[in-house]
Parts: structure tokens; C-alpha cells; sequence
């Protein structure tokens, strides 16, 4: 009973930064760049995700940790996000919140942008992204 309410507080915590989201959401409705997601997630967050979230109206392709079996910071997993969307890293800005990751999309050329806090993040991207 316990791990359920924890988990059930865990899934009610996961609440969309919405300066971000109104980037995200803009950004596809322009069309003008394309939207990937890169997670280190569980199976079951990603169904809820989805369910809530409806990511995959956003973001194409969605690469799960728990499907490819490959995490973050791997350079498997970035070598495989670049292979899906078909564009070389130096076109492509990857977005984290864990520097590590952030330090390894460098390393193999990807524009990094480390978010520490959501508006910074918010001004970082809307500088970084085509009008």
C-alpha cells in the first residue's frame, strides 16, 4: 500500500513547466523545427506520460531509455536519436537538466543547452530557436 501511494504522489508530481510547454507547443504549430524526445524513463511513466501529456502529438521521434535499452549519457543513445530524426548533431539543440548528459551532447557535437531553472531554459530556447 505504501509503494502505491508513493507512486500515485510521484505520478501527481509530474507537472509540465508551462513556459516550456508554450515553447513546444509553438514550435509545432510553426512547423519550422522538428521535436524529439530523449528520456531516461520507465515503461509505465511513459504510458502516463503519453496518456496525460500526449506526447507523441509533440514529438517525433519519442526514444525511452526503457525501450532501447541505452541511457543517458551514453553516446549510443544520442547516436541513435540522430539516426532517427535524420539531421546531423551540429543541427540539432539538445535539451537537459542533468549536466552530464548536457556535457556528452557536446562532446559529439550536438548545440547543448544546460536548463537549470525553467526561465532561463524558456529565454535560452526561444534565443536559440529560428523565429
Amino acid at each position: 500500500r505504501d509503494l502505491a501511494e508513493l507512486r500515485q504522489r510521484m505520478i501527481e508530481g509530474f507537472v509540465p513547466n508551462e513556459p516550456i510547454w508554450e515553447i513546444i507547443r509553438k514550435v509545432k504549430s510553426a512547423k519550422s523545427v522538428r521535436l524529439a524526445l530523449l528520456t531516461n524513463n520507465i515503461a509505465e511513466w511513459m504510458t502516463i506520460w503519453e496518456r496525460q501529456y500526449h506526447l507523441s502529438d509533440y514529438f517525433d521521434p519519442i526514444i525511452a531509455s526503457c525501450f532501447v535499452k541505452k541511457r543517458k549519457p551514453n553516446p549510443a543513445i544520442f547516436r541513435l536519436l540522430s539516426k532517427e530524426l535524420d539531421i546531423p548533431p551540429g543541427e540539432t539543440i539538445f535539451v537537459d537538466d542533468h549536466r552530464r548528459n548536457v556535457l556528452m551532447a557536446r562532446r559529439l557535437g550536438f548545440r547543448a543547452i544546460h536548463c537549470n531553472d525553467v526561465e532561463s531554459c524558456a529565454q535560452t530556447l526561444k534565443e536559440a530557436l529560428p523565429p
